[in-house]
This record gives C-alpha cells, sequence and structure tokens, in this order.
C-alpha cells in the first residue's frame, strides 16, 4: 500500500513536470500568440491565387505578425515571426521596412556572432537590391550597400580570426534552422563574394572617378584573393565569380577611373588565363566602347598600343575596325595615309580571314557590320588618294556583297556612277596631257588640215584680187 502511494505520489509530479515542460518550450500555443500565429502563416497556401490576392494576403499577414511581435515583446517566437516579416517585405518589394526590421533583429545582444553574419549578409543584400532597383543614380545609396557589405566583412574577419578548418553545427535562434558550415574555405568565399559586389554596385557609375576607383580596387581585391587559391571554387563558379569576369572588370573600372596603367595590367593578366570564354580582345573592345566613345573620347591610341604590343588573337581585326573608324570619325591631320594600312590588312590582308569569318552570318544575309563599314572606308580612302580604278575596285565588291545593306547600299550605287565618270575625265584628261603615239599623229593631222584650209583660203584671195585687176 505504501509503495503504491509513492507511485502515485511521483506520477503526479512528472506529470506537473511535463506539462510545465510543454507550457515553457511553446507547447502550450495558446499561452504565446506570435506561436500560433506564426504557425498559421507557415500553413499559408496561395497556389493558384492572382497577383492581387497573393499581395493582399501578403499584406494583411504583415500587419498581423507585426502587430503580434509588438504586443508580444517576451514571446519565443518574436525572431522567428519578424524573419518572416522580412521575407514577405522581401517579397513585396518594401526593401526600406525590411531592412529596418533586419537591423533590429541585429541589434539585439543575445544573438550569436555566426546569428549576426547571416543577419548582416541578408542586410547586404537586400541594400543592393534595393539600390539596384529602386534607386539605380543615388550614389547616396550606393555608399549605403558598400557600407553594409564592409560590415559583413567586419563580421567575417572576426569569424576567420575564430574558426578552424573542421565542420561546426550551429542552431540560429533566428530561423531555427541547423547549419553545417566549413568556416575558412566558406566564410573566405564568402568574403571574395562581397568583394565582387562591392565593385559591380559602384561600376555603375563610369563617370565618377572615385567611385571607378573604389570599384577597380574592390575587383582587384577579390581577384587576388582568388588567384591565391589557385583552382576555381564551384560556389563562386555558380556565381559566375571567376578570374576572367574579375579581371577584365577591374580593367574597366580602371579605364572608366582613367588609370590606363592598371587597366592594362589588368588586360595583361586576363591575356594569361587559359578557357576563357571570350578572347582578350572582346574586353578591349568593350573597354574602347564604354570607357571612350561612350564618352565621346577617341580609344585610338589605347587601340593602336594594345595591337601592337600584343599578340593577335581571333578577335583582333575587330580592335583593328575600331581603329580605322576611329580615324574617319575624329579625322585627325593626314588621317586617310594613317588609316590606309590598317584598311588594306582588314581588306585582303592577315585580317580579312579573321573578320569576314566572324561576320560570316552577317556577309550571307548581307548585312554585316565591320566588314561592310571597312569596304565603304577604303573606297573613301582609294578616291581621296586619287586611285580611282581601286575605289571602282572596292566599290563593285561591296555592292556585289551588299546589295541590300540600306543607306549604305545606296551611297554605293551613287559612288559607282560618280566613280564612272571621273574615270571618264581622268581617261580623256590624260588622252590630250600625255604625249601617247596616237595623240601625236592626231595633232599632226590637225595641224595639216589648218594649214590647208588657210592656203586653199589665201588662194582664193589672190584669185579673186587678180580677176579684179584683169577686168
Amino acid at each position: 500500500m505504501q509503495s503504491r502511494c509513492v507511485f502515485i505520489f511521483l506520477f503526479f509530479l512528472f506529470s506537473i513536470a511535463v506539462g510545465w515542460v510543454a507550457h515553457s518550450t511553446g507547447q502550450g500555443v495558446d499561452a504565446d500568440p506570435v506561436s500560433k500565429l506564426l504557425a498559421e502563416y507557415r500553413k499559408l497556401s496561395l497556389a493558384g491565387a492572382s497577383e492581387a490576392e497573393r499581395i493582399a494576403k501578403y499584406e494583411g499577414w504583415r500587419q498581423m505578425l507585426t502587430v503580434a511581435t509588438r504586443d508580444n515583446p517576451s514571446s519565443a517566437s518574436k525572431r522567428q515571426a519578424l524573419l518572416e516579416v522580412v521575407r514577405i517585405c522581401n517579397a513585396l518589394g518594401d526593401r526600406d521596412q525590411s531592412l529596418l526590421l533586419l537591423e533590429e533583429l541585429m541589434d539585439d545582444e543575445s544573438i550569436s556572432l555566426w546569428e549576426h553574419y547571416d543577419l548582416q549578409m541578408q542586410h547586404a543584400a537586400v541594400s543592393r537590391m534595393r539600390f539596384l532597383i529602386n534607386h539605380p543614380t543615388s550614389e547616396e545609396v550606393c555608399a549605403e550597400v558598400i557600407k553594409s557589405y564592409e560590415k559583413s566583412n567586419d563580421i567575417l574577419n572576426s569569424l576567420l580570426l575564430n574558426t578552424s578548418g573542421a565542420p561546426i553545427h550551429t542552431q540560429s535562434t533566428v530561423d531555427g534552422k541547423i547549419r553545417e558550415l566549413l568556416p575558412f574555405d566558406r566564410l573566405s568565399e564568402q568574403k571574395i563574394i562581397n568583394f565582387e559586389r562591392m565593385g559591380s554596385t559602384l561600376i555603375v557609375f563610369p563617370n565618377s572617378v572615385e567611385l571607378s576607383q573604389s570599384a577597380k580596387d574592390y575587383f582587384q581585391r577579390a581577384r587576388g584573393s582568388l588567384a591565391e587559391w589557385g583552382t576555381p571554387r564551384a560556389n563562386l563558379v555558380g556565381r559566375g565569380i571567376d578570374l576572367e569576369h574579375l579581371a577584365s572588370n577591374e580593367a574597366l573600372a580602371a579605364a572608366f577611373a582613367g588609370d590606363m596603367q592598371d587597366c592594362e595590367k589588368a588586360l595583361q593578366f586576363l591575356d594569361t588565363l587559359d578557357g576563357k570564354r571570350w578572347a582578350t580582345s572582346f574586353y578591349v573592345d568593350d573597354i574602347a566602347q564604354r570607357a571612350f566613345l561612350a564618352k565621346g573620347k577617341d580609344p585610338r591610341d589605347f587601340l593602336i598600343q594594345w595591337v601592337e604590343q600584343n599578340k593577335d588573337d581571333e578577335r583582333t581585326c575587330i580592335l583593328v575596325c575600331r581603329i580605322a573608324d576611329s580615324f574617319f570619325r575624329y579625322a585627325p591631320p593626314d588621317y586617310i595615309d594613317l588609316v590606309f594600312p590598317y584598311l588594306e590588312l582588314l581588306v585582303d590582308g592577315k585580317y580579312a580571314e579573321p573578320l569576314m569569318k566572324i561576320e560570316a552570318k552577317g556577309i550571307a544575309q548581307g548585312n554585316s557590320g565591320n566588314y561592310a563599314m571597312v569596304l565603304s572606308y577604303i573606297v573613301l580612302a582609294c578616291r581621296a588618294r586619287g586611285d580611282i580604278d581601286k575605289a571602282t575596285q572596292y566599290n563593285s565588291r561591296l555592292l556585289e556583297m551588299f546589295p541590300n545593306y540600306g543607306g549604305l547600299t545606296t551611297s554605293a550605287k551613287i559612288d559607282a556612277i560618280t566613280l564612272a565618270r571621273e574615270k571618264e575625265a581622268r581617261d580623256y584628261a590624260e588622252m590630250f596631257s600625255k604625249p601617247q603615239p596616237r595623240a601625236v599623229l592626231l595633232r599632226f593631222f590637225l595641224i595639216a588640215v589648218g594649214l590647208s584650209m588657210c592656203a586653199y583660203a589665201l588662194y582664193k584671195m589672190y584669185r579673186r584680187r587678180m580677176e579684179k585687176l584683169g577686168k
């Protein structure tokens, strides 16, 4: 009997303990409105909902979750609920509110450094999206993005100093998820990503020397860190970040900043890479168009120096086309004689075949841009040099290859007429200016006829006079 009473008493104590644990861990959902509301929200399904219905539901849940967390500040589910509100704000495009909530979550001193890292990374990503979509021309908003990423890197540096290469399991008190991390490699990769994101944010201001210089520095730091590893990283490649991407953007940012020395260094490094998606000349041409032509600057010296000092690749011919075009666009003194050797290389020289190969499809369709342009330029150059025969030859080739290329074809047809007239005039002038055998005989014949007519006229005058005297 005594043992039975002891058992009942122990069972009673156990029941009380179980109830207390259930209440303290949130199983007593009714006692925590935030937990209850969060559970209901996670059951939400928007399958088949229209855009207007989806927005209305998100707006409603955002308000309910926000009110619940404000009314119950001590709720164990407050952080999770606020993080869901952040996601709703992002879905609705309200990035300003999203950033405020993330800053509120980071102000909680009870979160770990890892959790602070997760939240700061989200803050940087949302801040960048806010800049690119909502304020793409604001240098002030751009500065906020850079500040957020710099804070992320500060946390990364702290983590890198206090981690080893062993995997770490950490449970976030924000969303409750357990993650397995490889600290050093993963954090180092993220640091490179952050550098790249800062560079690609700043490079959208090509007219700002200061911001372009900063962009170049971030791309340079990312490239240096990645080059130390020596092998591609899958997580970075998946984001389109590799040495080719970083070096090409570093060169472009340096050109925007007017730092042509660092631009050429980055291009030289790019030229050493194997297996590139694009030849180095592709990026050189991109710089010529965006850092020079788009700003009304002549890229000729930059292009000529690159072509003369570096080995040709499959797209060097495009750079030579750009050189020829810049001569005609900016027309420096004696430009016809300076540009002519480049035109000959493009039309009949070593760059003719690569250029026609690149533009084979356009040539077949009769609308190739660069090759047609070069032919029209060499026609102009030959006419300016007085070589009507070559001008006619190249103009005929232009009409044959591009019979329906809009204004260029119309201009070539007009040139065909004017060239024919110039050729006739030249031939006629040459006939009387040069001592040709036939021309000499013709002159003697004409002189003889003239003298004979004069003698005949004098004879007739003499006869008439004699007849008058005889009478």
